[in-house]
């Protein structure tokens, strides 16, 4: 009699039914994967947008002469050299946009990224030190300016610390050191 080659209903009914627990697994694997890339990348991106606000805000906040926020603590408005400004406006899509002016020319318009947060500007009392502060809101949550940050990134800076040159600092003269030559032993050959 000869051997039959080939696979029995049975045989394929258990891979089969292997291969329907497995299959939905890695579907769900593959899903849960791609969806923690996107949020780290999403992440990653405010991150970058966030080091990109800071450096430029405390850039600007330090040359700037004078600042002023607005009354409901959404915006800051710097007053620089040369009839410039700057003006930082929270918006309520999740973005910080800086628009720099030469009097009534508008030079540059850009936008930061900073998801869903709440942003607020402040002075302190001497208006000497301006600070923006982005606080995490929770998901669902309205956007409401009046609402007071107390936790999250609070970007600080000194209004005006570029613009006044500081006074050279003068080293103390050095008199001028003694040197002191020591003799060292000579070696001696062994013959």
């Amino acid at each position: 009699m000869s051997k039959r080659h080939g696979f029995t209903l049975v045989e394929l009914l258990v891979a089969l039914s292997v291969l329907a627990i497995i299959l939905p697994m890695a579907g769900g694997t593959v899903f849960f994967l791609l969806r923690a890339q996107s949020q780290s990348a999403e992440s990653l991106r405010d991150a970058l947008a966030l080091t990109q606000l800071s450096h430029t805000f405390r850039s600007d906040v330090h040359a700037a002469r004078r600042a002023q926020t607005a009354t409901a603590s959404d915006g800051m408005t710097l007053d620089l050299q040369e009839s410039r400004t700057i003006d930082y406006r929270a918006e309520p899509n999740g973005f910080v946009s800086r628009t720099v002016r030469r009097g009534k020319t508008v030079e540059r318009h850009e936008q930061f990224r900073v998801g869903n947060a709440r942003i607020r500007f402040a002075l302190d009392d001497q208006g000497r030190v301006a600070a923006v502060t982005i606080s995490p809101r929770p998901k669902g949550s309205p956007v409401t300016w009046g609402e007071s940050a107390v936790s999250g990134i609070r970007i600080a800076a000194v209004c005006g610390r570029n613009s006044s040159p500081a006074a050279p600092r003068e080293t103390p003269a050095r008199p001028p050191a003694s040197r002191k030559t020591t003799s060292l032993p000579k070696a001696q050959k062994t013959p």
